[in-house]
């Protein structure tokens, strides 16, 4: 009788979880958002020891809410990057569904001189619909000549102070 009773419990619990989590998943089809974006734009000195650089992103996701990201930015001569991974344990204001963010992104000591561009911001959310943001985004068009001309667009979402200038005292 206890082991009916406890195949019993099990399946219950199991059949809650199957179809919470399908109609849960079913529902949110959305990708995160990020509302907003800022780093400060101050210089940093990198000559003796890597420097933490706050980034602050504002993010939505009104379905099953935010989970994870990340966020790069690369030197100059795109042969250094630095990145920062962040969850939604990282949350300063708000939750998972509109929080306030602010992961360190640590730029190595020595870091290559001159201004590193963000080149890409990864958000994910709970049941796995994520969203790349790109500052760069290329795209090959073949001309009448049958000749490939690449266009390069700046997503307007970088346009505010979206470059980390590192230089040597």
């Amino acid at each position: 009788m206890k082991k009916f009773l406890s195949l019993t419990l099990f399946l219950s619990i199991l059949y809650v979880f199957v179809v919470y989590g399908y109609v849960y998943a079913a529902q949110d089809i959305e990708s995160p958002v990020m509302d907003s974006f800022y780093v400060d734009p101050a210089p940093i000195n990198c000559s003796s020891h890597s420097v933490d650089v706050q980034v602050v992103f504002s993010l939505y996701d009104h379905g099953s809410g935010f989970d994870h990201g990340t966020v790069w930015f690369s030197s100059p001569t795109h042969r250094q990057v630095a990145f920062a991974a962040f969850t939604v344990h990282d949350v300063v204001y708000g939750n998972a569904t509109d929080g306030v963010y602010y992961p360190l992104v640590r730029f190595p000591r020595l870091a290559e001189i001159g201004d590193w561009e963000l080149c890409s911001v990864s958000l994910f959310d709970v049941t796995g619909n994520s969203v790349e943001y790109r500052r760069h985004v290329n795209i090959n068009i073949v001309n009448s000549d049958g000749e490939v001309e690449t266009i390069i667009i700046i997503d307007p979402m970088f346009e505010w102070s979206s470059v980390v200038h590192v230089e040597s005292y």
